[in-house]
């Protein structure tokens, strides 16, 4: 398996992903390709006491800046880094992509380079995180999409059910919408029929999910918009960073370890692209070694697991029921 890696989008720098990319092959064993500048990348592994292949590095020093425009920045920079490692998806070159660069460029690259899935209007970020008791959920959308329909909220619904599946073994994971009130006909007209269109799911929908209630999990796969998922991560990375230094300030103790490996965002990495014909995994621009391994995780499985394939069929089958029950009628 070859995995790419956009070296030139962490707000780290070249060599923590770099160093990632190194951790990944010797703890999973796939092959990584490098995208960014050759002769960085070539230092770098140096340093660390390894050699890279000169075939497994795509050289470019073009790179989406963080406070460029999306859309016009991935038609503008055909040479910037997630450009080239999204073509080379396209063209067969790697398997599975990680990118902890802009997020709105690897979207939109990867929604105009490689295409949606059938009936996948805007693709969306499917995040692992934990709850309470040991639990873990997923979160859709996490930040792909800003304006949402009722019928993308029903289709991450869809997706993240097939997410959860791979990511989460669980044989039939449960999905909620994330609202103001657990009652039927709660929120705006968007969110009130998006309820009926995730009500068409059967009882794998079990209905409206509070913010409170989503930590117990509610839901195996709460589902949301773009702009209030991205709020609702990093609102409780912030809390969770006040509470332990809160907690653990000046006492001389530290945490305990399985709650605090549970609760870190290193243990669960970064974010699934879905909707888009291939695999590729999103990571904080920020985000640590560790973090970039974690998605690796990630993004072996759903390679392994034929991820874009299962999601096509889920939707497809979607789809197929919600028109005979609409023709039923």
């Amino acid at each position: 398996m070859n995995i790419l890696i956009d070296t030139l989008g962490s707000e780290r720098g070249v060599a923590v992903a770099v160093e990632a990319g190194i951790r990944i092959q010797q703890e999973w064993g796939s092959s990584v390709i490098f995208v960014g500048p050759e002769s960085d990348i070539r230092d770098i592994c140096h340093r660390l006491g390894t050699d890279h292949d000169t075939g497994r590095v795509i050289d470019t020093r073009e790179v989406i800046r963080m406070d460029e425009h999306a859309v016009e920045a991935v038609g503008r920079k055909t040479d910037a880094s997630i450009v080239l490692a999204v073509e080379a998806i396209r063209d067969g070159r790697g398997d599975a992509l990680i990118s902890p660069g802009h997020t709105g460029a690897t979207v939109v690259a990867a929604r105009d380079i490689l295409g949606l899935l059938p009936g996948v209007v805007r693709p969306g970020l499917s995040q692992i995180l934990p709850a309470r008791a040991g639990k873990r959920f997923m979160l859709v959308d996490a930040g792909a999409t800003v304006t949402v329909t009722a019928d993308d909220l029903a289709l991450f619904g869809v997706m993240g059910r097939t997410a959860a599946s791979i990511l989460l073994g669980l044989p039939s994971p449960s999905v909620g919408l994330l609202n103001i009130g657990a009652e039927p006909g709660k929120g705006n007209r968007t969110l009130i029929d998006a309820y009926e269109r995730l009500a068409r799911l059967g009882s794998s929908f079990i209905g409206n999910v509070e913010g409170h209630a989503m930590w117990q999990p509610a839901a195996d796969v709460v589902v949301t918009d773009g702009i209030t998922g991205n709020i609702v991560i990093k609102s409780a990375e912030g809390l969770l960073d006040a509470v332990a230094a809160g907690i653990f300030r000046g006492t001389g103790g530290s945490p305990h370890e399985p709650l605090a490996r549970h609760f870190s965002r290193e243990t669960y990495g970064g974010a699934m692209l879905l909707g888009v014909r291939g695999i590729i995994g999103v990571c904080h621009g920020r985000a640590s070694v560790e973090e970039m391994v974690r998605v690796a995780e990630s993004v072996i499985r759903c390679t392994g697991c034929d991820g874009v394939g299962r999601m096509e069929r889920g939707i497809r089958q979607a789809l197929t029921s919600t028109t005979n029950e609409e023709m039923g009628r």
